[in-house]
C-alpha cells in the first residue's frame, strides 16, 4: 500500500540524505517508509567509498527508511532487487530506450549510467532491524564531468521532469515491492537477471590488478555474479569490477 506523502522529509541541502536517515534512526524518529529528499547533496555517497554527484535541484535524491525486523539476514540482496527493479520501473514509465541493472545495483539507459543505489543497514546480532536505501536518479541534469558516462530522462525525452513528483513515484514503487516481499510475493530475481545489463555478453572482469575475460551468466538469490568461461564461478559484491562490456546492447 502506498505511503502518504506527508511521510518525505524535504531538505534544501544536507551532506547525505542516508546519514540523515541513519541519524533519524539513531535517535529513535524513523517509522518505516519514512523518506529524506535532498536539493542538494555535497556529500553524496556511492559504493565503496565512491561519490555519487549530482546538480543541485536536477536529479532525484532519495533515501527511504524500512523496518526489517520481519526478514531475514540471508535475504539482504532482495531489498537490492526490490531498489534496482523500482528505479528501473520508473524510468521506463518515461524513457525510450531499453533499461538495464547492471550488477550490483547500478540502472542503466542504453548503455549510460542513469542511477545508484547504496543500501546501509542497522543489524543487532541476527536482528536486521532497519534498512536506509539511497537512490540517485539522474532526472534533468545535461551537463556530466568529463570522466562520467551517464544518461539522464531529459537527455532521453528532451525535455523537464517534476523531480519530487518522480521522487514521490519512486519510493510508492519501492516501499510497495517492500510489502510484496513481506507478504512473500517477491519472485523478482527473474525479472532482475532479464534486465541484467551484459547478460549472455563478453565481458571484461577485474579482480585486483588482474583483468581476464567471461561471459555473464545471470545472479543467484545471494547477490553473487555468475560467470562462465572455461569453468562457471560466482563472484560476491567488491570481489570483482565490471570493466568492460563488449558490444552490450547487440
Amino acid at each position: 500500500m502506498p505511503v502518504s506523502a506527508e511521510k518525505i522529509i524535504i531538505l534544501d541541502a544536507t551532506a547525505s540524505t542516508n546519514n540523515y536517515a541513519m541519524a533519524l534512526i539513531s535517535k529513535g524518529e524513523a517509522r518505516h517508509g519514512l523518506a529524506v529528499f535532498a536539493i542538494d547533496q555535497f556529500e553524496g555517497k556511492g559504493r565503496q567509498q565512491k561519490v555519487w554527484r549530482s546538480a543541485p535541484g536536477e536529479n532525484i535524491i532519495l533515501s527511504v527508511v524500512t523496518e526489517m525486523r520481519w526478514a531475514f539476514l540471508s535475504s539482504q540482496f532482495q531489498i537490492s532487487v526490490a531498489a534496482a527493479l523500482s528505479v528501473a520501473e520508473l524510468l521506463m514509465n518515461y524513457c525510450d530506450d531499453k533499461v538495464f541493472v547492471k550488477w550490483p545495483n547500478d540502472i542503466f539507459i542504453g548503455d549510460r549510467k542513469a542511477a545508484g543505489i547504496l543500501i546501509e543497514n542497522v543489524i543487532h546480532g541476527t536482528l536486521w532491524q532497519w534498512a536506509v536505501t539511497g537512490m540517485g536518479v539522474n532526472i534533468n541534469q545535461t551537463n556530466f564531468p568529463p570522466d562520467l558516462k551517464a544518461a539522464s530522462l531529459t537527455l532521453n525525452k528532451g525535455k523537464k521532469f517534476d523531480v519530487l513528483k518522480l521522487s514521490v513515484e519512486l519510493r510508492d514503487l519501492f516501499l510497495n515491492r517492500i510489502e510484496q516481499w513481506r507478504l512473500g510475493k517477491n519472485n523478482w530475481l527473474d525479472d532482475y537477471n532479464q534486465m541484467l545489463f551484459g547478460k549472455g555478453k563478453k565481458v571484461r572482469l577485474k579482480k585486483g590488478n588482474i583483468a581476464f575475460d567471461t561471459e555473464i551468466k545471470s545472479v543467484n538469490f545471494g547477490g553473487q555474479l555468475i560467470t562462465t568461461d572455461t569453468i562457471e564461478r560466482e563472484w560476491n559484491f567488491g570481489e570483482v569490477s565490471i570493466e568492460r562490456v563488449y558490444d552490450p546492447l547487440n
